[in-house]
């Protein structure tokens, strides 16, 4: 039986974040400004120094990040989100563009959001855009503050990061603010963050019911394959190994065998240690690699709740 958040634990949660985003600045960025629309709960982030500005959309998800873990690159789900991103601008004398939430990797000119996964229901396009240009499937708000542009996702032009936080979780998904929702379970992508195999293990199991994903289809590794890309990552760790050195790679967690799908010469025990298993986010293929080298993506595997994570506290609830 699913348990409801009692308004103590809401108020809490508000007043927690209200306290995270009471700060001027981040420790290596400048000032940020927030404001939160009433109407949807979502807190809308920017920071104001344009020495912050990156060149990809990639580098914009890590500013993000960097400003608070529950936070991604913000899209808007309806026309008053707009209007309080456009006072935020105005708040932090914001006059240059910035990176969004959303892309058309997927089919040309059908943008999803990059919360979500689904096509985007509001937007404010400039005129005759988007076009068919399959060089651009990133989106940015341009410098007027009001109206969206494509761009290539590694543009090249520095640009602002709009972030946000999604304050209250979807009930469809009841996925945290920074995951994206997949087949009942959310998934929480790191952008440019790499590591070993142990530190990304650690990392997702720290988190109350977290874990290194396991793809258990074709399907799970093409949309793993897909946020990879979108979060600047060459290769990601999967949550399976050969930890026996017997030649046979199971799941990291036991239960059904997961879904292989091997580069054409692997697997491949030439390596002496105990193999662990990265996904190529340019082919979706499986690669052994050794567990102590620090080159894959951290993507964790959780079950859908509500987090709040702060410097000193993380919270997590069954909804």
């Amino acid at each position: 039986m699913k348990r409801k958040n009692s308004p103590l634990l809401m108020l809490l949660t508000q007043i927690l974040l209200e306290c995270i985003l009471m700060a001027t600045g981040v420790i290596g960025l400048g000032p940020v400004y927030n404001l939160t629309n009433p109407e949807t709960k979502t807190v809308f982030l920017v920071p104001s120094d344009s020495s912050d500005d990156v060149k990809s959309f990639a580098e914009a998800r890590a500013i993000c990040r960097q400003i608070n873990k529950m936070a991604d690159l913000a899209d808007m789900a309806i026309a008053s989100d707009s209007a309080i991103v456009q006072q935020l601008m105005v708040n932090a004398d914001a006059k240059h563009s910035h990176w969004l939430g959303i892309h058309d990797i997927q089919t040309e000119t059908v943008f999803h959001s990059l919360r979500t996964g689904q096509p985007v229901v509001y937007s404010a396009w400039k005129e005759n855009k988007p076009t068919h240009d399959d060089s651009k499937n990133c989106a940015m708000l341009e410098e007027g503050r009001e109206t969206w542009d494509e761009e290539k996702c590694d543009g090249g032009t520095d640009r602002g990061a709009l972030c946000s936080i999604l304050h209250e979780q979807s009930q469809e998904s009841g996925c945290p603010s920074q995951s994206v929702p997949y087949d009942g379970l959310c998934y929480d992508f790191h952008p440019l963050r790499v590591a070993d195999f142990v530190e990304a293990r650690q990392e997702c199991e720290a988190v109350g019911h977290g874990r290194l994903v396991v793809p258990y289809s074709l399907d799970e590794t093409r949309f793993l394959q897909l946020h990879a890309q979108l979060s600047g990552l060459d290769a990601v760790w999967l949550g399976i190994w050969d930890n026996d050195t017997d030649e046979v790679y199971r799941g990291l967690y036991g239960g059904a065998t997961p879904y292989f799908n091997w580069e054409s010469n692997e697997p491949n025990e030439d390596l002496g240690n105990v193999g662990c298993v990265v996904m190529l986010a340019d082919t979706g293929t499986y690669e052994i690699r050794d567990c102590a080298t620090p080159e894959g993506g951290i993507v964790c595997q959780l079950e859908p709740g509500i987090f709040l994570k702060t410097e000193e506290t993380f919270l997590y609830v069954f909804v």
